[in-house]
């Protein structure tokens, strides 16, 4: 049976295999995309801490826990909220990520956005808490 390449690799495939080869998931036969790594985050918290909006989506098409907890207990939304990437914030939220999660230390995903707020993420956060 021939070896797929590249050119027969599904994208989730290939970027299965970007993510596998970072430092943080040296050691782990990562096969999803919310599989928690040797310190603890997911490839959809680096995807949201880095703004990496089409990793992302495909991320979120292969049913992937949204909410998960990664060091510390922040969610993928914690991060995209800690770097103000709202185009992620507002794919997180669009697939169903809770903005009332605590972290270990108490803070949400709004707390993060306190202060310098030029992308008007805390009345998206506010507006998906209900409030």
């Amino acid at each position: 049976m021939p070896i797929k390449g590249a050119s027969q690799m599904t994208y989730k495939e290939i970027l299965l295999e970007k993510y596998k080869k970072m430092d943080s998931f040296e050691n782990v036969d990562l096969f999803r995309f919310d599989q928690a790594g040797i310190d603890e985050e997911t490839p959809l918290h680096i995807a949201s801490y880095r703004g990496d909006i089409d990793d992302l989506i495909t991320m979120l098409g292969t049913n992937v826990d949204v909410n998960v907890r990664g060091d510390i207990g922040n969610t993928p939304l914690h991060n995209a909220a800690l770097k103000k990437h709202k185009e992620i914030v507002l794919a997180l939220l669009n697939a169903g990520a809770n903005p009332t999660i605590r972290n270990d230390y108490g803070d949400s995903a709004i707390d993060f956005v306190m202060g310098d707020d030029v992308e008007n993420l805390k009345a998206i956060l506010l507006s998906a808490m209900g409030a």
